[in-house]
Formats: C-alpha cells, structure tokens, sequence
C-alpha cells in the first residue's frame, strides 16, 4: 500500500503563509477542503471534525468621514491618485464618488 510521504511544516513555512488563512471556526485547523459554494461563497470542510463553514465577506465600506474627507481634498485641488494614496483606498472610489 502506497501512502503519501510526511512534509513537515517549519516555522519559516508558517510566518509567509498567505493572509488568507481559513482556520476552523470549532476546532481551529488549518487542515480544510474545497466544499462547493453558498450564495457564491466558497465553502469549505474541515479535515478533523468535519465540520462545514465559509469564510465571512470583508467589508469594504468606507465610512462616511473618509467620504467627506476625499471630497474635500477633491475640492482642494488634489488628484484622485494622491487623495487614494493618502486615504489609503483606491483612485476608482474617490472618482466614483466625486462623479455621484
């Protein structure tokens, strides 16, 4: 019987994991799979007590003072390229809101 050999983790693998770590919400384990998907989420299943989970949507959503800010910044003459950089959030927002 063939079974697949063991690939330790080391501790230089596990401080560049991506961002995007998906850990189990009951038992905590990084050990998952692909599930389908719900309402176009990705679902996944956990390896150890098989249970089922997505991974909650980041919000996005600018609040209103960040708004503001940008539109005045706008109005001070300051590109959107500038006014993303220093806001830290895209250039297409702030044209966005500037068109609206």
């Amino acid at each position: 019987m063939l079974t697949r050999p063991y690939k330790p983790v080391f501790v230089l693998e596990i401080l560049f994991l991506p961002e995007k770590i998906m850990d189990c919400p009951r038992c905590g384990s990084l050990n998952y799979r692909k599930d389908g998907f719900v309402k176009s989420r990705q679902r996944y299943e956990c390896k150890e007590c098989r249970y089922h989970y997505t991974i909650e949507k980041k919000s996005d959503v600018k609040s209103a003072e960040t708004r503001r800010m940008a539109l005045e910044m706008y109005l001070e003459g300051v590109g959107f390229r500038a006014i993303g950089r220093l806001l830290k959030i895209s250039y297409g927002t702030v044209y966005v809101w500037v068109r609206e």
